[in-house]
């Protein structure tokens, strides 16, 4: 099975990330029933330091979703790079996706 991990970088933009997360759970949902689960997605937010309740959410609500936190010094690319070696690392992911919380995919 094909390991994809999407690398998720956020700050201060709880609705739209949970709008993101959502939207992307559904997408992995039909393409899963269309691939037979022959990909494995593993999601990854890292959040930089956000203080508008993302991560308490996110751990609420999406147990499933590996949250990395920052300590508001990594910005876009250094979230890019930590989710990235927690991918491959930990995870083992032999793909990695990164994407914005507020990209949307249409099925």
């Amino acid at each position: 099975m094909i390991t994809i991990a999407i690398v998720i970088p956020v700050f201060n933009r709880k609705n739209i990330t949970i709008q993101g997360i959502n939207n992307l759970n559904e997408a992995i949902d039909f393409y899963n029933q269309k691939s037979k689960n022959s990909f494995n997605f593993k999601i990854i937010i890292v959040d930089d330091g956000s203080t508008d309740g993302t991560g308490e959410w996110i751990e609420s609500n999406r147990p499933e979703v590996y949250y990395l936190r920052g300590d508001g010094e990594l910005w876009w690319s250094g979230a890019i790079n930590l989710g990235a070696r927690y991918a491959i690392d930990k995870l083992h992911a032999s793909h990695v996706l990164f994407w914005n919380d507020d990209t949307l995919c249409v099925k």
